[in-house]
Protein backbone atom coordinates (compact mmCIF):
# COMPACT_ATOMS: atom_id res chain seq x y z
CA UNK A 1 0.00 0.00 0.00
CA UNK A 2 1.29 3.61 -0.66
CA UNK A 3 1.54 5.97 2.15
CA UNK A 4 0.66 9.13 2.45
CA UNK A 5 1.53 12.39 5.47
CA UNK A 6 -1.45 14.47 5.64
CA UNK A 7 -1.38 17.26 7.69
CA UNK A 8 -4.69 17.28 8.82
CA UNK A 9 -6.49 16.26 11.56
CA UNK A 10 -8.91 13.43 11.37
CA UNK A 11 -12.60 13.97 12.82
CA UNK A 12 -15.32 11.17 12.58
CA UNK A 13 -15.76 8.22 10.15
CA UNK A 14 -16.39 4.61 10.28
CA UNK A 15 -12.92 2.51 10.87
CA UNK A 16 -14.43 0.25 8.76
CA UNK A 17 -15.69 2.10 5.81
CA UNK A 18 -13.53 1.27 2.23
CA UNK A 19 -10.93 -0.46 4.51
CA UNK A 20 -10.41 -3.88 2.22
CA UNK A 21 -10.85 -1.89 -1.40
CA UNK A 22 -8.77 1.33 -0.26
CA UNK A 23 -5.21 1.27 -1.81
CA UNK A 24 -4.19 4.07 0.13
CA UNK A 25 -2.57 4.48 4.08
CA UNK A 26 -3.47 8.10 5.36
CA UNK A 27 -0.82 9.03 7.95
CA UNK A 28 -2.01 12.01 9.43
CA UNK A 29 0.29 14.32 11.23
CA UNK A 30 0.46 15.31 14.93
CA UNK A 31 1.75 18.80 13.85
CA UNK A 32 -2.25 19.46 13.33
CA UNK A 33 -3.39 18.50 16.32
CA UNK A 34 -4.49 20.34 19.10
CA UNK A 35 -1.31 19.60 21.56
CA UNK A 36 -3.31 20.39 24.91
CA UNK A 37 -5.47 17.23 23.90
CA UNK A 38 -2.71 15.00 22.30
CA UNK A 39 -4.37 11.51 24.16
CA UNK A 40 -7.85 12.47 22.49
CA UNK A 41 -6.31 13.09 19.16
CA UNK A 42 -4.30 9.97 18.77
CA UNK A 43 -7.86 8.34 20.12
CA UNK A 44 -10.04 9.81 17.48
CA UNK A 45 -7.34 8.96 14.72
CA UNK A 46 -7.49 5.64 16.20
CA UNK A 47 -11.45 5.71 16.42
CA UNK A 48 -11.30 6.70 12.80
CA UNK A 49 -9.50 3.70 11.44
CA UNK A 50 -5.83 4.71 10.98
CA UNK A 51 -3.05 2.91 11.31
CA UNK A 52 -0.52 5.54 10.46
CA UNK A 53 0.24 8.40 12.18
CA UNK A 54 3.06 10.71 11.24
CA UNK A 55 5.11 12.74 13.71
CA UNK A 56 6.95 15.53 12.57
CA UNK A 57 10.28 16.29 14.62
CA UNK A 58 11.55 19.70 14.23
CA UNK A 59 14.41 20.68 16.51
CA UNK A 60 14.90 24.35 15.57
CA UNK A 61 18.29 24.39 14.20
CA UNK A 62 17.43 22.14 10.89
CA UNK A 63 14.02 24.54 10.04
CA UNK A 64 16.17 27.77 11.54
CA UNK A 65 13.29 28.95 13.71
CA UNK A 66 12.98 29.39 17.42
CA UNK A 67 8.94 28.25 16.62
CA UNK A 68 10.09 25.11 14.42
CA UNK A 69 10.66 23.01 18.09
CA UNK A 70 7.90 19.94 17.97
CA UNK A 71 8.17 15.97 19.31
CA UNK A 72 10.85 14.12 20.73
CA UNK A 73 11.45 10.87 21.91
CA UNK A 74 9.26 11.14 25.41
CA UNK A 75 6.47 11.87 23.34
CA UNK A 76 6.75 8.73 20.91
CA UNK A 77 7.63 6.74 24.11
CA UNK A 78 4.47 8.43 26.05
CA UNK A 79 2.31 7.73 22.79
CA UNK A 80 3.42 3.90 22.37
CA UNK A 81 2.99 3.16 25.95
CA UNK A 82 -0.58 5.21 26.56
CA UNK A 83 -1.66 3.12 23.04
CA UNK A 84 0.01 0.05 23.82
CA UNK A 85 -3.34 -2.25 23.27
CA UNK A 86 -3.08 -0.76 20.04
CA UNK A 87 0.39 -2.88 18.63
CA UNK A 88 -0.90 -2.59 15.16
CA UNK A 89 -0.61 1.56 15.12
CA UNK A 90 2.53 2.63 13.15
CA UNK A 91 4.53 5.85 14.43
CA UNK A 92 6.29 7.52 11.52
CA UNK A 93 9.03 9.76 12.64
CA UNK A 94 9.60 12.70 10.36
CA UNK A 95 13.26 14.18 11.20
CA UNK A 96 13.59 17.66 10.26
CA UNK A 97 16.68 17.87 12.52
CA UNK A 98 20.27 18.88 12.14
CA UNK A 99 22.56 15.66 12.72
CA UNK A 100 19.74 13.33 12.56
CA UNK A 101 21.72 10.17 12.96
CA UNK A 102 21.83 11.08 16.94
CA UNK A 103 17.83 10.56 17.07
CA UNK A 104 18.15 7.02 15.53
CA UNK A 105 18.63 5.25 18.98
CA UNK A 106 16.61 7.63 21.32
CA UNK A 107 13.56 7.03 18.82
CA UNK A 108 14.06 3.32 18.67
CA UNK A 109 14.21 2.96 22.42
CA UNK A 110 10.74 4.85 21.93
CA UNK A 111 8.90 2.55 20.11
CA UNK A 112 8.75 4.27 16.81
CA UNK A 113 8.38 2.18 13.94
CA UNK A 114 10.06 4.03 10.66
CA UNK A 115 12.16 7.17 10.81
CA UNK A 116 12.13 9.52 7.24
CA UNK A 117 14.48 11.59 7.14
CA UNK A 118 15.32 14.75 5.66
CA UNK A 119 17.97 13.56 2.03
CA UNK A 120 18.79 17.72 2.27
CA UNK A 121 20.24 17.35 5.95
CA UNK A 122 22.87 15.33 4.98
CA UNK A 123 25.78 14.06 1.75
CA UNK A 124 25.19 10.93 0.06
CA UNK A 125 27.65 8.60 1.88
CA UNK A 126 25.72 9.90 5.42
CA UNK A 127 22.38 8.75 3.96
CA UNK A 128 23.64 5.39 3.49
CA UNK A 129 24.95 5.31 6.97
CA UNK A 130 21.92 6.47 8.64
CA UNK A 131 19.70 4.54 6.42
CA UNK A 132 22.15 1.38 8.15
CA UNK A 133 21.70 2.63 11.18
CA UNK A 134 18.28 2.73 11.48
CA UNK A 135 17.28 -0.86 9.48
CA UNK A 136 19.63 -2.24 12.16
CA UNK A 137 17.94 -0.85 14.79
CA UNK A 138 14.95 -2.89 13.67
CA UNK A 139 13.06 0.09 12.21
CA UNK A 140 12.08 0.89 8.32
CA UNK A 141 13.66 4.13 7.08
CA UNK A 142 12.24 6.09 4.60
CA UNK A 143 13.38 9.73 2.88
CA UNK A 144 11.54 12.80 2.68
CA UNK A 145 12.98 15.52 0.03
CA UNK A 146 12.04 18.97 -0.29
CA UNK A 147 9.53 20.00 -3.39
CA UNK A 148 12.49 21.39 -5.07
CA UNK A 149 14.80 18.64 -5.04
CA UNK A 150 15.00 16.03 -8.15
CA UNK A 151 14.00 12.83 -6.92
CA UNK A 152 16.96 11.48 -9.32
CA UNK A 153 19.41 12.78 -6.31
CA UNK A 154 17.91 9.89 -4.20
CA UNK A 155 18.39 7.21 -6.79
CA UNK A 156 21.63 5.88 -4.88
CA UNK A 157 20.06 5.78 -1.82
CA UNK A 158 17.54 4.10 -3.01
CA UNK A 159 19.17 1.45 -4.87
CA UNK A 160 20.64 -0.08 -1.39
CA UNK A 161 17.36 -1.65 -0.77
CA UNK A 162 16.89 -0.27 2.58
CA UNK A 163 14.60 2.37 1.85
CA UNK A 164 10.95 1.19 1.58
CA UNK A 165 9.19 4.63 1.69
CA UNK A 166 9.63 8.12 -0.19
CA UNK A 167 8.17 11.26 1.13
CA UNK A 168 8.11 14.03 -1.51
CA UNK A 169 6.84 17.37 0.21
CA UNK A 170 4.11 18.93 -1.01
CA UNK A 171 5.61 22.40 0.73
CA UNK A 172 8.38 23.71 2.62
CA UNK A 173 9.13 21.78 5.80
CA UNK A 174 8.37 24.07 9.16
CA UNK A 175 5.11 25.07 9.56
CA UNK A 176 1.24 23.33 8.65
CA UNK A 177 -1.62 25.58 7.48
CA UNK A 178 1.14 26.28 4.11
CA UNK A 179 -0.86 26.02 0.22
CA UNK A 180 -0.39 22.91 -1.17
CA UNK A 181 2.29 22.72 -4.01
CA UNK A 182 1.20 20.31 -6.45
Amino acid sequence: KEVFHAISEVRGGDASEGRSSNPYIISPSLLAADWSDMKGEVQRCIDAGVSHLHVDVFDGVYLDSPYALTFGPQMVGAIKKRFAEHPELVLDIHLCVDRPARYATAMADSGASRIIFMFEAMSLDEAVKLAQTITSLGMKCGVSINPDTSISEIYPLLETGLVDLVDILAVEPGFGGQKFNP
